[in-house]
């Protein structure tokens, strides 16, 4: 292999890991977010599907400087998710306000 396809590919698995440990923190802050709303203790039927959705997000916004709009778009669709789910599911009146409670907590967070 020539010394300009080594440099190439040094430099290349040098992006791949940097990008790599970019998503590793996002997904990482996205799963504390989601944590800190309490919503799997709230109902049988609400689950934590971060790395599902972030791969949704990454999708739209795959440039590493998009990290700000990957991890909103991950939480708006989790919460949006989460909202169909739960009616869907026919949570009780009790269930349906802790999660309304927990989506007001998050537009503060």
């Amino acid at each position: 292999m020539s010394d300009a396809h080594e440099a190439l590919l040094k430099f290349a698995t040098l992006d791949f890991n940097i990008v790599q440990a970019l998503h590793r923190n996002e997904i990482r802050q996205i799963t504390e977010w989601w944590n800190e709303l309490n919503t799997t203790k709230m109902s049988r039927f609400i689950k934590s599907r971060v790395v599902e959705y972030f791969f949704l997000a990454i999708m739209v916004y795959f440039e590493p400087d998009y990290s700000e709009a990957r991890m909103l778009a991950t939480k708006l669709i989790h919460l949006i998710t989460t909202v169909d789910d739960a009616y869907d599911h026919y949570g009780t009146m009790k269930e349906l306000e802790l999660f309304m409670d927990a989506i007001e907590r998050s537009l503060h967070l």
